[in-house]
This record gives C-alpha cells, sequence and structure tokens, in this order.
C-alpha cells in the first residue's frame, strides 16, 4: 500500500506501507510489532532505532506507551 500526500505547500511525501513497515521518502520510519514498534529517531550519524512498547487492557485498546532511551 502506498499513500502521496501532496501538501497546499512545501514536499510531496511518498509513504510506502510493505506490511508491517513503514517508509517516507524512501527512508525506514518505523516497524511495527506485536508489542510495539521499532521507531527513527534522530537523523543522519545520529539516528537510531528506539523501541516503543504498547500495553494493552483486556479488550485489546492501548493504554499507554513506554519508550527507552538509550543512555547518552
Amino acid at each position: 500500500m502506498s499513500k502521496h500526500t501532496v501538501p497546499a505547500a512545501g514536499t510531496t511525501t511518498l509513504s510506502h506501507y510493505p506490511v508491517n513497515i513503514v517508509y517516507e521518502g524512501g527512508t525506514l520510519i518505523y516497524i511495527i510489532t506485536d508489542e510495539g514498534r521499532f521507531a527513527a529517531d534522530g537523523t543522519g550519524a545520529n539516528r537510531k532505532f528506539l523501541y516503543e512498547y504498547n500495553p494493552k487492557d483486556h479488550p485489546g485498546n492501548n493504554r499507554v506507551t513506554f519508550m527507552r532511551r538509550s543512555p547518552g
């Protein structure tokens, strides 16, 4: 699946959603998992992927999101 966004002003964005992986403009943005997602943080050489954990209640709704930040 793909989405092409054309804002009134600015740069157009092409987003791709193959399975549980999301790319925007050819760059990996995040990977969806059963318990959360790996999300990109930063740019260039400083770019890291951090895990966001989403605990669910008994009907399966997300109640809070935890993200572990790397020290330093």
